[in-house]
């Protein structure tokens, strides 16, 4: 009877993050009536299929992101891979509620901002309904922060009172989230902002009593302990990202793991054009030029002990730091800006105290125009979602047809799927698809001659003649050209010689061999 009193009063404190969860899950239905439309979700989808059946990732199918992603696609279908992102966003948004009550004492403060939290995590808005990458960094990030909220350092720099005096496990706790910290860089690459976000934390109560002069000896302790906590902060993010190296050695593609998991992510931030011309947007938007304001704001916040609460210098350096890690390409992805979100929505509950503090409404009003005028000067297209819903609210009475909503995502779905059904009734587990139609790969759950997905990737590495090379082996039954792919004069000409027309369809041809 007293544990079912407990649990009672644990549900009663905590109503308002069931009703929470319980939207979230309502929400995410229509995710499990998609069809295999999103490109980025077919090439995990088409990886950890490749994996599954022996593959080896980076030496023998390839994509740019780190390791865990792909791991992660290892599911047998896209189903799983939903039930997965439903089951992780549930527990990241309980992480985020109960990592909220550490910084704000009201209730009410703690469920609105986790109210939004999950809203814009969970509509297609910035492609929540996807299971992009940096959801699952979200994950890491937030059991990372769980962890941390644990520790001296983080309940001292906050001035939380601590729940026990006793700190033989602090080294353990702070191991425990660098290397869940590390994990979400291993899941994507730009998480390692979020990282130097809670750095800040031990950075931050490092310069505080550095900048007291005249009681630095009395500091030398707790400078001491900083460095100490910092330290075991960094070997556990270290650590997560030194197995995967050794891992991806002792598979003997240790060279490829450092050329596509690692290096190719310096070349990918290089490659898009802005849509400005404004020489100084376009020193701002710069590597350079984010690194230089980056840098300003935590100095500034670094000196600012006086005159900020320690809970909104934390929360501004993680804003600022999400930020820059969702610009590093320049891309107007949504799903890009997800990172962004949680800092930002926590500073939304500085409001709260708009009155005490003058900083602590005007950095959450800043840093929301700051996000708003990067949206607009990207040209960030979100996704529809009202017609999201509504189009599956169709589907789901009847008034319209299974194929009309699948077909109202994209608008290779008709082709694909019947291609698929060709496909799938080969024996042969490969098969080629020059152009960009990861879609193919994902519904058949056929392996890619080669190791690349995606005619792209093949150009952007220079590799037709090894994709020649890799087709001549393996001589699959079946062979996909899209209509608007580049020319590959080799393939054509092997194809004329070695297939026949099978399928004319509205996006491409499939080629069936002789």
């Amino acid at each position: 009877m007293k544990k079912l009193r407990a649990i009672d009063q644990f549900l009663s404190e905590h109503f308002g993050l069931l009703c929470i969860l319980l939207w979230l899950v309502l929400l995410r239905i229509p995710n499990f009536f998609e069809p295999y439309w999103y490109g980025d979700e077919a090439i995990y989808l088409t990886i950890g299929n490749a994996m599954r059946h022996g593959e080896r990732l980076y030496s023998e199918i390839i994509d740019h992101k780190t390791p865990i992603i792909y791991y992660l696609a290892m599911v047998p279908n896209q189903l799983w891979f939903r039930v997965l992102n439903l089951s992780t966003m549930a527990i990241t948004t309980m992480l985020f509620y109960f990592f909220a009550q550490k910084l704000f004492a009201k209730r009410w403060i703690v469920n609105l901002v986790t109210l939004i939290f999950m809203v814009y995590t969970t509509v297609p808005w910035f492609e929540g309904n996807i299971p992009n990458g940096e959801l699952f960094v979200m994950f890491f990030v937030m059991i990372g922060a769980t962890l941390l909220a644990q520790t001296e350092m983080f309940q001292n720099f906050l001035q939380l009172k601590l729940k026990s005096k006793k700190h033989s496990s602090q080294p353990l706790f702070l191991l425990l989230a660098g290397f869940s910290f590390g994990l979400a860089i291993l899941t994507k690459v730009p998480a390692v902002f979020d990282a130097a976000a809670f750095f800040s934390i031990g950075w931050f109560a490092f310069a505080d009593n550095l900048l007291d002069f005249r009681r630095l000896k009395q500091h030398q302790k707790q400078l001491w302990q900083s460095v100490k906590q910092l330290f075991f902060l960094g070997v556990g993010v270290l650590l997560p990202i030194a197995i995967s190296i050794i891992y991806f050695i002792a598979r003997g593609s240790g060279q490829a793991y450092l050329d596509y998991g690692l290096l190719y992510n310096f070349h990918y931030v290089t490659t898009w054009s802005l849509p400005f011309q404004n020489h100084l947007l376009l020193l701002l938007f710069s590597l350079k030029g984010k690194i230089a304001v980056l840098g300003l704001v935590i100095i500034l916040l670094s000196f600012g002990k006086k005159f900020m609460l320690p809970r909104t210098r934390f929360l501004t350096a993680w804003f600022i730091l999400a930020l820059v890690a969702s610009l590093l390409s320049n891309r107007p992805y949504p799903h890009y800006f997800l990172q962004v979100l949680p800092p930002l929505i926590l500073l939304v509950g500085e409001l709260r105290d708009m009155f005490k503090n003058l900083l602590s409404f005007v950095l959450p009003v800043g840093s929301f125009a700051i996000f708003i005028a990067v949206i607009f000067l990207l040209h960030v297209g979100f996704y529809q979602t009202g017609t999201y819903y509504v189009q599956f609210l169709l589907m789901a009475t009847k008034r319209i047809s299974t194929i009309d909503y699948r077909n109202s995502f994209n608008s290779y779905m008709a082709d694909d799927y019947a291609a698929a059904k060709i496909l799938q009734t080969s024996t042969d587990p490969y098969t080629f698809v020059w152009g960009d139609n990861e879609m193919v790969y994902a519904l058949s759950q056929k392996i890619p001659v080669g190791r690349f997905t995606a005619a792209f990737h093949i150009d952007d590495f220079q590799a037709r003649p090894e994709t020649m090379i890799a087709i001549a082996k393996r001589q699959p039954q079946f062979v996909i050209v899209m209509n608007n792919a580049p020319t590959f004069s080799e393939l054509q000409t092997y194809i004329s010689l070695h297939y026949h027309t099978t399928s004319h369809f509205e996006h491409f041809t499939l080629w069936k061999r002789n």
